[in-house]
C-alpha cells in the first residue's frame, strides 16, 4: 500500500466553499502544497496548500492549486510526486479517491 499516501482533508479557515488542504496522516505537521511548479510534502499550512477540489464524473476528484490556477496534485504508482504542470482530467496520476472513515481521507489511485 501507499501509506505515506494518506491524507486527512482540512477545510482552512477563510476559504471559500470547495478548498481543501490535505495534510499527512503520518506527519500531521506536513501539507500537500504546489509551489513554484512543484509538489511538495512538507507545506506548513500556509496558502500554497490551498487546493480547490475539482469533481470528475466517476467519482473521483482533481485538486487544483488555488494560487496557480491550471496546476494540479498529481502521485504516480510509487506515491511520488509528478510535475503539477500540464495536469487535466485526462491523466490519472491527478485522479483521488475521497473516502470518510473515522475522518475524510484522500487516497492517491
Amino acid at each position: 500500500g501507499h501509506d505515506q499516501s494518506l491524507f486527512t482533508v482540512v477545510i482552512p479557515a477563510g476559504q471559500p466553499p470547495g478548498v481543501v488542504m490535505l495534510r499527512n496522516v503520518f506527519f500531521p505537521g506536513c501539507h500537500i502544497a504546489i509551489k513554484g511548479n512543484s509538489i511538495h510534502g512538507d507545506g506548513k499550512g500556509h496558502k500554497f496548500c490551498n487546493l480547490r477540489v475539482k469533481p470528475l464524473p466517476d467519482n473521483y476528484v482533481m485538486f487544483e492549486s488555488v494560487e496557480s490556477p491550471g496546476q494540479y496534485l498529481a502521485l504516480d504508482s510509487r506515491g511520488v510526486c509528478r510535475s503539477p504542470l500540464g495536469m487535466g482530467p485526462g491523466d490519472q496520476d491527478a485522479h483521488f479517491f475521497v473516502r470518510v472513515d473515522k475522518q475524510l481521507h484522500a487516497y492517491s489511485t
